[in-house]
Parts: C-alpha cells; sequence; structure tokens
C-alpha cells in the first residue's frame, strides 16, 4: 500500500560521509522505488558539533529544554518527532559506535525514561572495515527503549560491499527487504 510523504530522518554518527552514508543512499534509492514519495532528511552528527554530555541531569530533572545544548539537540528531537521514521547508523569504532554517537545516545537518554517514538519505526545500520557489526547493531537497537518499533537491521562490511559483487548483490537484497519493511509499516 502506498502513502504520501513518508518522513524518514537518517542519523549518522560517523565523522565522515563514507560508507553509512553510501549504504543509506542506496536504502533510500531501493525505498523511493517502492513508495515514490517519500523525502529523507541527513543527520550528520560531526557537522552539529555537539559538546559532551556533562550529565548535569537537568534533562531528567527540568526537561530537555534545559540542556545546555539544546541549540542542537532540540533540532534533533525534533527532527525525530516529525518524521515516520528513522534509521540510526554508525560505523564500527573498536567494536562499538563512534564517539559522536555515543554522544548523541548521552544527550537523549532522557528518553530511556521517557520513551515518546511508539508510532514510529527505525531502521538500525552498522557498518565495519572488518569485525564488531552485531555488537554495534545491538547497541544501535536501544532505539527500541524510546519507542521506536525496529523494523529492521543492516551491517555492512564496507570493503566487500565496494568491492565483492556477489557480496554487494546479496547486501543490496537485504537493504531492499528492509526497505519492504519501512514500506509496509504503519
Amino acid at each position: 500500500m502506498k502513502r504520501n510523504d513518508i518522513k524518514i530522518v537518517a542519523i549518522i554518527g560517523s565523522p565522515r560521509r563514507g560508507d553509512s552514508y553510501c549504504v543509506i543512499q542506496v536504502f533510500e534509492s531501493k525505498l523511493k522505488a517502492i513508495e515514490k514519495a517519500v523525502k529523507f532528511d541527513y543527520i550528520f552528527l560531526r557537522d552539529l558539533k555537539i559538546d559532551f554530555c556533562r550529565g548535569c541531569m537537568q534533562c531528567f530533572k527540568e526537561g530537555e529544554e534545559f540542556c545546555p545544548e539544546k541549540e542542537k539537540t532540540l533540532k534533533i528531537r525534533d527532527k525525530m518527532l516529525e518524521s515516520d521514521g528513522a534509521i540510526f547508523a554508525s560505523p564500527v569504532y573498536a567494536h562499538n559506535v563512534t564517539a559522536l554517537y555515543k554522544n548523541f545516545i548521552d544527550h537523549f537518554s532522557y528518553m530511556f525514561h521517557r520513551p515518546r517514538f511508539f508510532d514510529k519505526y527505525a531502521v538500525v545500520l552498522a557498518t565495519t572495515g572488518g569485525a564488531g557489526l552485531e555488537i554495534v547493531l545491538k547497541y544501535l537497537e536501544s532505539a527500541k527503549f524510546w519507542g521506536f518499533n525496529v523494523v529492521g537491521k543492516i551491517g555492512v562490511i564496507g570493503w566487500k560491499f565496494k568491492y565483492l559483487s556477489d557480496y554487494r548483490k546479496d547486501k543490496e537484497q537485504e537493504i531492499e527487504k528492509n526497505s519492504r519493511e519501512v514500506g509496509e509499516s504503519d
């Protein structure tokens, strides 16, 4: 069933526009082949230059509007609230998410206690040069504790995706399957 004006926000925790961005673009093209009216909004955490969470607890005690980084964090929150779904993406760094992505999670940790995305779906995406995909995908799935319905997860070994045609073909099929899950989500 086709819907009108699907809005997806892609939150990317990479310090560069590398494999994660490339795979999201493939996902976007696959989804647009299914759902014509799709709008992607890309948030590159590196561009926002959000200071590290200070642990001041203002977001817990008073509300997220009191965060010292609210000019930046509230924009991300609003983009998530305005969207139908989200893609949460991070490359693997030392068997974990990047510092950029971890800082994003730290700033939004109040959402674990006040989830509000129950009407939204998410796809999680991790890329790596070798190992650590499962660990990072599991961490990214913590979006479910914010209320997101995690409908898909994609793990890609970047160099194989670029240079091995059979691997790329298999991953593109997996990406298409995940895009169909989004296309069928309410």
